[in-house]
């Protein structure tokens, strides 16, 4: 009887060695790839961390170039371990530059070349003279918007980005603003999603801080400091009376001489000169031209541009017109103008779309 029971523990003993031998091969088998996805997974936060450093630096250096800060040739900088080294070489149409990003011995590299254009440079995705911004129709500015007229906004008109109307009356009406917006007044049930900026803000939504001498039939998510209030709801704390004193926005010079405008000029005016251009279908190459009139595209109709063009009188597209560059450009800007100089009345561009 007692070797039966000395027998049957060691039958146990075998029983529980193979399990535990099974057991630590299939621990072993499933922890390889384990720790090989982990791995991966670190590798790509590594990856992108790199890419992100080399992608500031190449954002740092192009700003400084854009606004004339001095760049250095080689520039090393050196954040919490990591290390980014941004190279700029001179070529023959601009600037090369490239950043060299490293997060534990992770290496990305981000290239941009720069092609020296006209001298012109737009720091606003739209940038308007006196005329002022009209829009309307679920139309929309992807970008900064700076007029030194009023912007009014109807059906949904939107700025995905600041708006702001300069000088002492400058308006914002009826405007779907995605940031910050700054104007004398703001009015006609406009919305705001950054901070707002104004001496008069009247039916306007804004999901920020607010900055008033007068604000009425609002509503305020953030802060507000203002003179006076009528009928406006504010989530935020309240100073009263305002501290501040509003200053406008300056008027600022459009960023295109009257010398760049003749150049262009000429340019239109050596591929001839036509009248009225108005099509409902059909593509056609255009340009250079000065056409002493306007140019109306309405339906299916599409211009491709092939050279400068000058219109005297009005620019109007509307529906599914389409006015484009020719491929040939590559890379670089083409040129519309539209207007006489010293007129006040002519020079127009509208781009309507149809709503059912």
């Amino acid at each position: 009887m007692k070797n039966q029971r000395l027998d049957s523990g060691q039958a146990m003993m075998v029983a529980t060695i193979l399990f535990l031998v099974v057991s630590i091969t299939m621990i072993f088998g499933l922890a390889g790839p384990i720790l090989k996805q982990q791995k991966i997974a670190s590798n790509l936060v590594l990856s992108r961390q790199s890419y992100f450093l080399a992608e500031a630096s190449v954002e740092d250096v192009v700003y400084r170039l854009q606004t004339g800060k001095p760049v250095e040739a080689n520039e090393v900088l050196s954040l919490n371990g990591s290390t980014v080294t941004t190279v700029t070489t001179d070529t023959a149409e601009g600037k090369q530059i490239v950043a060299t990003g490293e997060v534990k011995e992770t290496v990305r590299k981000v290239k941009v070349n720069l092609i020296l254009g006209t001298g012109i440079a737009f720091h606003y995705g739209v940038q308007i003279g006196q005329g002022g911004l009209e829009m309307s129709n679920s139309s929309k500015v992807i970008g900064n918007a700076y007029s030194n007229g009023n912007i009014i906004g109807t059906n949904s008109a939107r700025i995905q980005g600041t708006a702001i109307a300069s000088g002492p009356t400058g308006i914002i009406d009826g405007m779907d603003i995605d940031g910050d917006a700054w104007s004398h007044t703001i009015r006609g049930i406009s919305t705001v999603g950054g901070k707002a900026t104004h001496a008069v803000l009247q039916n306007t939504t804004v999901t920020g801080n607010v900055v008033a001498d007068s604000i009425s039939s609002c509503t305020i998510g953030g802060t507000a400091k203002y003179d006076t209030r009528s009928s406006c709801t504010v989530i935020g704390a309240i100073t009263t009376p305002n501290p501040d004193v509003f200053v406008p926005a300056t008027i600022l010079p459009l960023p295109i001489s009257e010398a760049q405008i003749d150049v262009w000029e000429s340019e239109a005016e050596v591929g001839g000169v036509v009248g009225d251009q108005i099509y409902s279908s059909g593509t056609r190459n255009l340009g250079p031209k000065k056409i002493n009139g306007d140019l109306i595209l309405s339906n299916t109709a599409e211009i491709v541009v092939t050279g400068t063009l000058w219109i005297t009188g009005e620019i109007r597209l509307s529906n599914s017109a389409i006015l484009r560059l020719d491929p040939s450009y590559g890379g670089s800007s083409g040129v519309i103008i539209a207007g006489i100089d010293e007129s006040a009345t002519t020079g127009y561009i509208e781009n309507r779309v149809r709503r059912d």
